[in-house]
């Protein structure tokens, strides 16, 4: 599908290539993060990660209703990823794809196709995946030291504790005899 690029002033007011359809209609996807601000934390590295594509495309649909897309060299499937946590990438980096897929399943981004999402990954794993990040030993590093610095303290810690383990006496009421 051929795609022209062009300038144009988003929504937010900054300068972006968007798409056009080979129709003329503009399409309202960015295909590039620069001058792009306000953006989640390592969306854009990411991104960058993402153009690594070697076939399909992705579409990235932000919080603030910003659309990001990336298309491989060739055609291919289509994937979409709906970002509900700006925190998302953040745990990408720090948990790699198993915390990419834990954010799943804590409705941290959706897809309207799972089945594609994941086709379209397994079929680019040499491609997007693995250290894909320059520096990306490091930035875990980092990324895991300023998750677990966050204060736990004491009383914090028997709160976690109570919601996650104390399961009361109603509970124990229920199956043991009175």
């Amino acid at each position: 599908m051929a795609h022209e690029m062009l300038e144009e002033f988003d929504a937010f007011g900054e300068s972006g290539a968007s798409e056009r359809d080979p129709g003329g209609g503009a399409m309202d996807f960015l295909t590039t993060v620069k001058g792009q601000t306000g953006l989640p934390r390592y969306f854009a590295s990411v991104f960058d990660a993402a153009a690594r594509l070697g076939e399909g495309r992705v579409d990235f649909v932000l919080p603030d209703g910003r659309r990001f897309r990336v298309e491989g060299k060739a055609p291919g499937i289509a994937a979409e990823v709906q970002v509900v946590n700006p925190d998302l990438f953040a745990r990408l980096v720090r948990e790699g794809d198993l915390g990419f897929c834990d954010a799943y399943l804590d409705g941290w981004w959706t897809t309207p196709d799972l089945q594609a999402f994941l086709d379209l990954m397994q079929c680019q794993a040499n491609n997007v995946v693995g250290d894909g990040f320059p520096g990306l030993s490091l930035v875990r590093a980092y990324e895991r030291m300023r998750f677990w610095l966050q204060a736990n303290s004491r009383r914090q810690a028997k709160k976690n504790i109570a919601h996650h383990y104390d399961l009361g006496n109603d509970f124990y009421r229920l199956w043991l005899d009175e």
